[in-house]
């Protein structure tokens, strides 16, 4: 009588490549859920190039992408952020931050906390007068900006052609008051490029993936290798 001498090896061939499937099935997934309908966010960089004036206490701070701006102002002197038509937006100082919500902006981009935008209504770009309510102590405000970030339904044109390059796609421009005097910031917007294998964290995760999936295939070599772990031919039966 016969063992079966090709099932050990069979059975971890199997394992294997139900393995490396799974692994090589993870890969490219993975980013995918982590970047959700905004696929390309990773590969827009938008960035500070000036503050003026430059004011010791006065910070301006980006998300890479451009999707949102924090400015924080320690100073004595109060901070006005003009809005989408010039119009006062928020207000950071000694006595903390807040929002006009009587102004163009807060009403497109809705009240901060509310979730609501009411910029489909007639009146939404009708100047108001000023009504200011506290966001909080702190002298520091986060918000979305459309100006500081890409928000097109497609791609730009040059990225459209070759999204493999970098491409300068615009510069933009916060305006303010510090006091008395007129507070820009001015950035740009570069496409950083998108590489054959993705971004660098796709990149990242399709090394893991190789790396595991090496790490499969010699644990089953080893495991072939060991005492017992071959058919050993042909094994005599008494009787």
């Amino acid at each position: 009588m016969r063992p079966r001498a090709g099932r050990r090896p069979a059975a971890a061939r199997t394992v294997l490549v139900a393995a490396l499937g799974l692994l090589l099935g993870l890969g490219p997934a993975a980013p995918a859920a982590a970047h959700g309908s905004g696929g390309d966010a990773p590969f827009y960089r938008s960035r500070v190039t000036a503050v003026s004036p430059a004011v010791a206490g006065v910070t301006v701070d980006l998300a890479r992408d451009g999707s949102w701006v924090r400015v924080r102002n320690t100073t004595a002197v109060d901070l006005v952020v003009l809005g989408y038509d010039g119009e006062p937006y928020l207000r950071i100082g000694p006595q903390g931050a807040q929002e006009n919500v009587e102004s163009v902006t807060s009403r497109v981009n809705g009240r901060f906390g509310s979730g609501l935008v009411t910029a489909d209504t007639p009146d939404a770009q009708t100047p108001r007068p000023p009504r200011w309510e506290p966001l909080g102590l702190e002298p520091v405000v986060p918000w979305h900006d459309a100006r500081t970030h890409y928000g097109g339904l497609g791609r730009p044109a040059a990225v459209v052609d070759d999204p493999s390059r970098p491409h300068s796609l615009t510069t933009w421009r916060l305006r303010g008051l510090y006091g008395d005097r007129p507070f820009t910031v001015d950035g740009r917007l570069d496409w950083t490029g998108r590489g054959l294998l993705g971004s660098r964290t796709t990149q990242a995760l399709w090394a893991v993936g190789g790396l595991a999936a090496l790490a499969c295939v010699l644990l089953v070599v080893a495991g072939l290798r060991r005492p017992g772990g071959r058919a050993r031919g042909k094994v005599k039966i008494a009787g």
